[in-house]
């Protein structure tokens, strides 16, 4: 069972390959370079794996043990992960050993919280999701939220051995230290501690929303294969996600890659963080919403509240402004040709920063306008590069609404062998 336990570590391994390609019948084959899978439990003769130390992890480099030890070290800043068949612990654990006694697939439940809707899936280890579930995402507060949560999960019909979360804040070992999107989050939540305890004890991992469903789409989408990567999420914010050097990167608090937070106007509008002339300002739904509402009362119009009144929807979603700009309606058009003006100054200052190779356009907005999307974002930012790679990608999300569903599951699987 070579995928028996995929994204144990979760991050790229560029030589991981060449280190572990000596142990007998290991399928190193099965192995990529980008893949978060990298370190897959592959064989059940492939040694076990012991754990010294905790940190983040970066590009291995190999130390060979002397020729009289059965031992070879893949060594990382901070961490190193020892193949050796004197396990420090029992691996792999309970659950792995049954799942491959019975040559079960291992289901995660991957849950993505959107400002709008909560979406549950259920994640074999081919990142293929079995089932789903959704429902809108309370604004009472974190209680609220988490109690959503666990009723759909209950609801999919199978137990996971495993649950991964993304949520639209910055979330730092384990606790989300703000989350501006969700009515009532007012101080930092231990979210995992939380959730776990309404589902007797499931290992939990937690990540942010836009990094989860760029880990998706380099998992098994748009960004698969791919090395520099910005994820652009385009839902009730602007969220953002990246992958530096084949790895993802989440920065010294798990702040980075907070794209819809990048200044492109000093002073400008009021963002819902609290600063001013923040892209999110100009581009997420909801500031889009509320600047709609504002020129209504101001004496302009839009079928934009029609259309949400019709939908039966109590804010502006995805669908009502796919709608509206299908209908050319004029304000509409407008704000949103905004939006994408001044998400072009933050994605062709974020490309000169970073030297990125692809660019992935998720969310809602991206679900429902496609390619298109995509393409107006390039040709606004294309203005404000210095020097882009000649090989740069921009494209739409190709996984949709799973991609945050498969990524987070992917963070789930990997608590199995890192808790």
């Amino acid at each position: 069972m070579v995928a028996a336990v995929r994204d144990c570590l979760v991050v790229g391994y560029e030589t991981l390959t060449d280190s572990i390609s000596h142990i007998k019948d290991f399928p190193a084959d099965a192995l990529e370079p980008w893949d978060v899978e990298a370190c897959d439990w592959a064989c059940r003769s492939a040694s076990r794996i012991r754990t010294v130390d905790r940190g983040a992890l970066c590009t291995p480099s190999m130390r060979r043990a002397p020729r009289s030890q059965s031992v070879q070290h893949v060594t990382y800043p901070r961490r190193t992960v020892a193949l050796t068949n004197r396990p420090h612990r029992p691996f792999p654990p309970p659950v792995l050993e049954w799942a491959m006694a019975k040559n079960k697939q291992l289901l995660v439940a991957g849950v993505d919280v959107g400002g709008t809707n909560i979406e549950v899936g259920l994640v074999d280890d081919q990142h293929k999701v079995h089932g789903r579930a959704k429902a809108p995402t309370p604004s009472e507060g974190p209680d609220a939220v988490l109690d959503t949560i666990a009723e759909l999960i209950g609801s999919l019909g199978e137990d996971p051995v495993a649950v991964g979360v993304g949520i639209p804040g910055v979330v730092h070992e384990g606790e989300v230290l703000t989350v501006p999107n969700l009515g009532g989050w007012h101080e930092q939540v231990d979210l995992v501690g939380g959730l776990g305890s309404r589902l007797d004890g499931l290992p939990v991992a937690l990540g942010n929303d836009a990094n989860v469903g760029l880990l998706g789409e380099w998992l098994d989408g748009a960004a698969k294969g791919s090395r520099h990567v910005l994820g652009l999420w385009m839902g009730t914010g602007v969220g953002g996600g990246l992958i530096l050097d084949g790895r993802p990167y989440t920065g010294a608090r798990g702040a980075a890659g907070e794209i819809g937070h990048v200044v492109v106007l000093a002073g400008g509008a009021l963002c819902s963080c609290g600063r001013r002339g923040c892209a999110e300002a100009y581009a997420g739904r909801r500031s889009m919403a509320g600047t709609a509402g504002s020129m209504v009362e101001a004496g302009r119009t839009t079928a934009l509240f029609d259309i949400m009144e019709a939908e039966d929807k109590p804010t502006p979603t995805s669908k009502v402004w796919a709608q509206a700009l299908d209908d050319g309606d004029e304000l509409a058009t407008t704000l949103f040709d905004g939006a994408i003006e001044h998400l072009g100054i933050a994605v062709g200052s974020t490309i000169n920063l970073l030297d990125l190779d692809v660019v992935v356009v998720g969310g809602g907005l991206a679900e429902k306008l496609g390619q298109d999307l995509a393409d107006r974002i390039g040709e606004a930012a294309r203005p404000w590069m210095l020097r882009p790679s000649p090989e740069l990608r921009i494209v739409v999300s190709a996984l949709g609404d799973d991609a945050g569903v498969v990524g987070a599951a992917s963070l789930g699987r990997a608590a199995l062998l890192v808790d």
